[in-house]
């Protein structure tokens, strides 16, 4: 995982500007790992982490309601689905992230800590008169309550669907938000990201949500 975590980052971003310069969008496919393998959480969570700095589009393999302990995926011996035998859920939490489903700006910025449950999304340009959705995966991560600051107050949840409508600010060139699992109202620096743009003094709207 050291190596890994050392390696990949220049590895898919060299594959990113391989598919931008040939003119296509790059989606990464079929990526996971074997379920009962000792780093699985690390690994897959590595996985993430080039998709959100990324900004990919990604499928994970694979959800399979039939896994069983003999044939476990049913497939050459596989066994990478997030549900197990007797469909038991095998690490989803990992991969249940927040994320924005649309934006109302360009995307420059996705971030989620999954051990500080810090996430932060961060929109530049025009905001065009369309809501952001994002999505919050509250029963993996927030609940029984969480934190949002935002350049904007214009903030909705809906607890039932664990999604957040957002009408960013359109007199900021940079919108942006944070969530997180947090007792202060003073956001910790040190958990987001360190090319996190400096917005933080105009994000003066913090709601909590339950």
């Amino acid at each position: 995982m050291y190596k890994y975590a050392h390696e990949w980052p220049e590895i898919f971003a060299e594959l990113v500007d391989a598919a931008q310069v040939r003119g296509l969008v790059p989606f990464l496919t079929e990526f996971g790992g074997v379920q009962d393998a000792e780093l699985i959480r690390d690994y897959i969570n590595l996985h993430y982490r080039q998709i959100e700095s990324l900004l990919l589009n990604s499928t994970i393999w694979n959800y399979d309601l039939y896994n069983t302990k003999e044939g476990k995926d049913n497939c050459n011996l596989e066994n990478f689905s997030l549900l197990g035998p007797g469909r038991s859920p095998r690490n989803r939490d990992v991969v249940a992230r927040p994320y924005p489903m649309r934006s109302s700006a360009k995307p420059t910025l996705l971030f989620f800590d999954i051990t500080s449950k810090y996430a932060t999304v961060v929109l530049e340009g025009k905001v065009v008169d369309a809501l952001t959705i994002i999505y919050v995966p509250f029963d993996y991560h927030y609940a029984p309550e969480f934190k949002v600051w935002a350049t904007s107050s214009e903030i909705e949840w809906d607890k039932p669907n664990q999604i957040l409508y957002w009408c960013p600010d359109k007199n900021q060139k940079i919108n942006q938000m944070v969530i997180a699992k947090e007792q202060s109202d003073e956001i910790n620096i040190k958990k987001l990201p360190k090319d996190v743009p400096n917005v933080l003094e105009k994000m003066t709207s913090i709601k909590t949500f339950y």
